[in-house]
């Protein structure tokens, strides 16, 4: 009841600063833009767009290095790579074109976070 009561008359941030309520883990997002505007195939030597956002939850501004990568069976190359910084709470959306290679089967785009480590994955098929 007092910490309650605590709470409300000074404020989370203060009932933070007091030990009372846990500061929130961080984290941050990694997703595809427009999932329902992505390819199940695509021919090999074709431009493909990967869209995709990253929200920084980490509770300070954060530098994020990112890589698109094409993995076949047996190969895994790297198509692209950048940095984008991103203060706290700030989402950012990216559109990076690349020219898939030819491999032989069934491949996935992935889109990876140095750090935090994270990672999605487009699966395609040839056409």
């Amino acid at each position: 009841m007092v910490v309650l009561v605590l709470f409300q008359y000074v404020g989370l941030g203060a009932a933070r600063r007091l030990g009372l309520v846990a500061k929130p883990a961080p984290f941050t997002e990694l997703f595809f833009a427009d999932p329902g505007d992505l390819p199940s195939s695509v021919a090999s030597d074709r431009r493909l767009g990967v869209d995709f956002a990253i929200v920084n939850h980490e509770g300070e501004p954060f530098r994020y290095a990112w890589t698109v990568s094409v993995i076949g069976a047996h190969e895994r190359l790297r198509l692209a790579t950048g940095v984008r910084s991103l203060p706290n709470s700030q989402e950012c959306e990216l559109s990076v074109r690349v020219t898939l290679p030819a491999i032989q089967g069934p491949a996935t785009v992935e889109v990876q976070l140095a750090e935090p480590t994270e990672a999605i994955s487009l699966h395609l098929n040839n056409a």
